[in-house]
């Protein structure tokens, strides 16, 4: 939720610092989640949608699913101020932007081996910045690379897979791709074809790379990081 929303529900600004050291969690400037239910009768209705079972508790698991969980509820807030954005007419229209990488890999369903960044991934034509919580690119991303999921654009799993690949090291790879084409989600040769067809060539031979460490057999990310550290010293030919 934003302030804005938990102004509207009778808080002031010294009470949302009060709730943040208790049931209230600042995701980023001006966006904040619901941890717990707490003990204070007075914060109810910041958490009332989950007394009622409306939404669920942000579970703490002490590991690095918190970090997923914590900017796949970044994203949830990024992409909510951006639909309230585009419906209120006394608000600017957001700029237009692509969800890629990692973020994209999220929406994709795909997982992320472990943690590599807190940041909202964003392609903008034109613009390069790195905020606090989003990184922000300028690559041209053809219409044929880009999908609508859930009402947001994204990039396509394929050009995902890719542009992830073309980024992050190949233990963070090579587990997405696999688990693709374990499930049958694309194959090796639509990655390919869509990779011949980025306008973006920086980092090609990683990316192909990391398509030839591929494997659809093997059933877990783990199983993938493990070929991939094999990979690296020197150890080939191992079978799933």
């Amino acid at each position: 939720m934003s302030t804005d929303d938990i102004l509207r529900l009778g808080f002031n600004h010294v009470d949302i610092m009060r709730a943040r050291r208790c049931c209230l969690r600042r995701l980023s400037r001006g966006t904040y989640l619901v941890r717990r239910v707490c003990e204070l009768d007075f914060h109810r209705p910041l958490w009332a949608s989950i007394d009622q079972q409306i939404h669920q508790v942000f579970v703490d698991h002490g590991d690095i699913r918190d970090e997923v969980n914590t900017l796949n509820a970044s994203f949830a807030a990024h992409f909510s101020q951006r639909a309230d954005q585009r419906t209120d007419e006394s608000k600017t229209n957001p700029p237009e932007e692509i969800y890629s990488h990692i973020s994209a890999a999220l929406i994709h369903g795909r997982p992320v081996a472990y943690p590599v960044t807190h940041q909202i991934e964003v392609v903008r034509p034109g613009v390069n910045r790195r905020f606090k919580t989003i990184h922000v690119r300028g690559s041209q991303i053809p219409k044929a690379h880009r999908a609508a999921i859930a009402g947001a654009e994204v990039t396509t799993l394929e050009r995902t897979l890719i542009d992830v690949a073309r980024s992050y090291n190949l233990d963070v790879s090579v587990p997405m791709i696999d688990d693709a084409l374990h499930r049958k989600l694309t194959t090796r040769e639509r990655i390919l074809t869509t990779l011949d067809r980025c306008l973006e060539k920086r980092n090609s031979a990683k990316v192909r790379l990391a398509i030839d460490l591929s494997d659809s057999r093997r059933e877990s990310p783990a199983e993938a990081v493990a070929a991939v550290r094999f990979y690296e010293h020197g150890i080939t030919g191992l079978e799933p």
